[in-house]
């Protein structure tokens, strides 16, 4: 099936197209912010191991039988937006997920990140999910920031440039066994904040739920960061814990610089050996 396309009109002529979103200003991206340049194919099978192995080891309760994830292709907002489809969800039927595979383009060659939802619904419903490319001087300029002002986005987009997630629900209410687990992973880029260290810089999911005007109000629970995510490796990935749906974004506050012990030089250097081979992988 071909993607949605979604076109909005700005009321700014500074701005450029985007999808709307409830405020109607956070659907517009300042017109020098353009979409990361075209970039050498790669596939999506690093992501899928690790959500794979994400979802058996923290959200399949023991004893029961996980269902497989459905995977959702759709063109990110930047590039028109739209997906195949909407993530069907069935009450009682035991554990679920669905997740998004937002590309650069309709060429489907680069994925950017992907974004999934996992539980077991108690309710039949169906979820649909658009990314909102930002900055965070927009953020902050607009007050969506909330209480969050000493976070800022991870730019999972390109350099400087933060996907947001919107969730919609379809027939609701949607609800849930215990909430659901949302996880996030996406291809870093030459911005160094685009990959948060581990155990360093602190690393969260910000929510903006359904009558808050999209202002960050609260974070998800039992945080799950990695920034070298097994198997797989390379992807930075993050999973919380939630329940209620809008508006999801990756943020954090970076420590300062560290400096490495001679003993960690020789792990970095493992690291870029390994880094290396793994690109060498997604550019065949």
């Amino acid at each position: 099936m071909e993607p949605l396309a979604r076109v909005l009109q700005c009321t700014d002529a500074t701005f450029v197209s985007n999808p709307p979103v409830k405020g109607g200003v956070m659907s517009c991206l300042p017109s020098a912010v353009t979409p990361v340049a075209d970039s050498p194919k790669r596939t999506a099978a690093a992501v899928r191991l690790f959500q794979a192995a994400a979802l058996a080891a923290a959200l399949v309760p023991l004893g029961s039988v996980g269902v497989e994830a459905s995977t959702i292709n759709c063109i990110t907002s930047m590039s028109g937006g739209g997906c195949s489809a909407t993530g069907s969800y069935v009450g009682g039927g035991g554990h679920q997920s669905n997740i998004w595979e937002f590309y650069q383009d309709s060429s489907y060659s680069f994925l950017l990140y992907t974004f999934e939802v996992a539980g077991s619904p108690r309710t039949t419903f169906d979820l649909d999910v658009m990314d909102h490319v930002t900055t965070q001087s927009a953020l902050v300029r607009d007050g969506f920031m909330g209480s969050y002002t000493d976070l800022t986005c991870v730019p999972t987009f390109g350099p400087g440039q933060c996907g947001l997630f919107d969730v919609t629900v379809i027939d609701p209410p949607a609800g849930w066994d215990d909430g659901y687990r949302v996880e996030i992973v996406w291809w870093p880029n030459s911005d160094p904040w685009s990959r948060p260290r581990e155990g360093l810089d602190f690393v969260t999911i910000l929510q903006a739920k359904d009558g808050t005007g999209d202002v960050f109000g609260n974070e998800l629970t039992e945080i799950d960061y990695s920034e070298w995510p097994t198997p797989g490796g390379g992807d930075p990935a993050i999973g919380g814990r939630g329940d209620g749906f809008s508006r999801f974004g990756v943020f954090g506050r970076s420590t300062g610089s560290a400096v490495p012990e001679p003993a960690s030089m020789v792990l970095v250097g493992t690291g870029l050996v390994g880094a290396a081979y793994r690109m060498r992988r997604r550019t065949r």
